[in-house]
């Protein structure tokens, strides 16, 4: 760019010079070019920028494309253990690892998820054989969701502070959104959090 303003210069002034076919100019890469026809090595230079500029700026474009799909590729891949993660420290726990079988760990033995269809299979079987004949400490979202609290919050909440989690996987079920946010927060949490222990049903 430099060699070009020089040119553009003798070009536009109003300066004499003697024999200019004997001047000659050093480039940034080391070639040196005659002067004469200027006309002509003015031409060839603005040609050189704007070939260096549209490639600087169609490399520049492509490694943004590039960066955002990674990128994009990565958060879609990892879109569940994110929602963990935001979830557990939302919900103000330690991102910490434990063990299934320790009962000081958990306030329940299982979270059960399910759909609403299922509500009355949920209330009536589950709980009267599991809890009052089984004696079991079964946490369902109707009963043991804390009111007030955010339900993605209450969700993660109640699967951390339960052993396992049981979902009774019906179509229902998989058409919910908040069912298979509970089963993918499940998937979560026995992957990360208590390494592939915690079992789903």
């Amino acid at each position: 760019m430099q060699d070009n303003s020089l040119l553009q210069w003798m070009i536009e002034t109003n300066v004499l010079f003697v024999d200019l076919h004997k001047y000659s100019c050093t480039l940034e890469n080391g070639s040196i070019i005659n002067m004469s026809p200027i006309d002509y090595r003015v031409l060839q230079l603005n040609k050189t920028c704007k070939s260096y500029l549209g490639l600087i700026i169609g490399v520049s474009l492509a490694l943004i494309v590039v960066i955002m799909t990674v990128s994009v590729s990565l958060v879609y891949r990892y879109r569940w253990k994110i929602r963990y993660m935001y979830y557990m420290t939302k919900g103000k726990y330690s991102y910490q690892k434990i063990s299934p079988d320790d009962d000081d760990e958990y306030t329940y033995d299982a979270f059960i998820s399910y759909s609403d269809d299922d509500r009355s299979f949920v209330l009536k079987d589950c709980i009267e054989k599991l809890e009052k004949e089984e004696n079991f400490r079964l946490c369902i979202h109707q009963r043991d969701f804390m009111p007030g609290q955010d339900i993605t919050v209450n969700i993660t909440n109640c699967i951390h502070t339960s052993r396992s989690t049981v979902c009774l996987i019906t179509r229902k079920f998989l058409e919910s959104y908040y069912c298979m946010f509970e089963f993918n927060m499940a998937r979560m949490e026995s992957i990360y959090s208590r390494n592939g222990g915690g079992s789903q049903i």
